[in-house]
């Protein structure tokens, strides 16, 4: 099959996980089948790394989001794609790039002038809300410069983070945009302060503020 005539079906092939490495190897330069190895789990590691250089964006896009393509590819990639704004997404959600690097990347992608090209950061966030989630393991500090990006899109989603320093969560509190004040209340740690704020309030017979404690909870 990885001889056919039919190119769908060469293309199948190399997409195949299971098919031998050494036809993955052969495909690997099959203009038709690239794609799909570069996909491909099994396809070897020295391979991948071919591919990573590919000429053709969809086939680098592809190495980028294949979960076996080893650390220092991806790094390598970084470097090489950082204005294509897909596949340094998919770089980011790789879970075989390093932290360092992923770390260095966000970095990186906060200083771009021109606002539209930090979209790969929002895109990574909203690829991050499942349980697998990075952003747990990465330093506070690149959690707090993701909460001062200037695209508010990143802020609002940074906004409900709880990983997020109480002060840093203080000052947001007084952001320009109302979306990302609204998006704290959804904060776990800011429901925490609020919920402990009501208990206090409750059982310490505070009356400065004279609203029902629901409302106070809910402001």
């Amino acid at each position: 099959l990885s001889s056919d005539t039919d190119e769908a079906v060469r293309l199948r092939v190399a997409a195949n996980e299971h098919t031998p490495v050494t036809v993955l190897e052969t495909l690997a330069s099959d203009d038709a089948c690239r794609e799909g190895a570069a996909l491909n789990i099994s396809t070897p590691h020295r391979v991948l790394e071919v591919l990573s250089m590919d000429e053709d964006e969809h086939v680098r896009l592809r190495v980028a989001r294949n979960k076996s393509t080893p650390a220092h590819v991806l790094e390598a990639m970084l470097e090489a794609n950082e204005d294509h704004e897909v596949i340094m997404t998919l770089l980011l959600c790789n879970p075989n790039l390093s932290l360092n690097c992923l770390a260095n990347a966000i970095v990186y992608e906060l200083g771009r002038e021109d606002e539209s090209e930090r979209m790969a950061l929002y895109d990574f966030l909203m690829m991050s809300r499942d349980g697998q989630s990075r952003l747990c393991k990465l330093p506070v500090n690149t959690l707090v410069a993701m909460s001062q990006s200037s695209n508010v899109d990143v802020r609002r989603e940074m906004a409900k983070n709880p990983l997020l320093p109480t002060t840093r969560l203080v000052t947001m509190s007084r952001d320009s945009d109302n979306d990302v004040v609204d998006h704290l209340a959804s904060n776990p740690t800011v429901q925490m302060a609020v919920d402990t704020l009501s208990c206090h309030l409750a059982w310490s017979g505070v009356a400065r503020n004279k609203r029902p404690i629901a409302e106070i909870s809910s402001s």
